[in-house]
């Protein structure tokens, strides 16, 4: 509802009209010259192949990944969507990876908060969301692009427009329930890393570095 599979649709066709020499809809551009523009954006089954709507989504990520160059526009949007949400995290952080190393230009949509890190990880990969205002009277969608991760899905909120009201609040107890878990999971991980650390074989730089990394995973916990 942000607008950002539109954004993305849009980019693949302002890239090609730059390409065969029309004017494009912006101020300026700085596009360069690109091979081969690669989508993956909407997600359907294939009853005819017995593909479910995650191997057609895949499969189709598979095509793109062994197909583009570094002269190449890859647009992805939602990979992993249609599979745990484990599974789905570790796959769009793989993929993005590979992409990376391949050097392809690309706009990468997610609703993986997780992969959000990648941007302190990978030179060249930055972080945008689409701004959305809570208001009194709900949310607005103002199609704005912003500088850095966003750090909410509103899908519940969203679902406030549709379903019945007893549905949403229990999906808000639900939410929360599962949120402590994760953090105490979360919380887990970040005391097992302090105990591996062994204080008196590190220098002072080092010792700053694993500080820095522990002081960085406590300010990404959803508190």
């Amino acid at each position: 509802m942000a607008g950002k599979s539109t954004y993305l649709r849009m980019t693949a066709l302002i890239t090609i009209l730059a390409q065969i020499g029309c004017f494009v809809p912006a101020s300026y551009a700085s596009i360069g010259v690109v091979d081969r523009i690669f989508t993956r954006i909407g997600t359907v089954d294939d009853i005819t192949r017995g593909y479910s709507s995650f191997m057609v989504e895949i499969s189709e990520v598979g095509q793109i990944l062994r197909n583009s160059t570094s002269k190449s526009l890859v647009l992805l949007d939602e990979v992993g969507k249609s599979t745990g949400s484990k599974d789905g995290a570790s796959l769009a952080w793989a993929i993005v990876e590979y992409l990376h190393k391949i050097g392809s230009k690309t706009l990468f949509a997610t609703h993986y908060h997780e992969i959000s890190e990648l941007e302190e990880k990978l030179e060249g990969v930055k972080n945008y969301h689409f701004r959305v205002i809570e208001t009194d009277k709900g949310l607005e969608f103002d199609r704005k692009i912003k500088r850095g991760a966003s750090n909410e899905s509103y899908g519940i909120k969203i679902a406030e427009f549709v379903l019945p009201k007893e549905v949403v609040e229990r999906a808000y107890e639900i939410y929360k329930e599962l949120n402590k878990k994760d953090i105490n999971n979360e919380v887990k991980e970040i005391i097992k890393e302090i105990q591996k650390i062994d204080i008196n074989h590190l220098t002072p730089i080092q010792a700053l570095n694993e500080l820095d990394k522990i002081v960085r995973k406590c300010k990404n916990l959803k508190l």
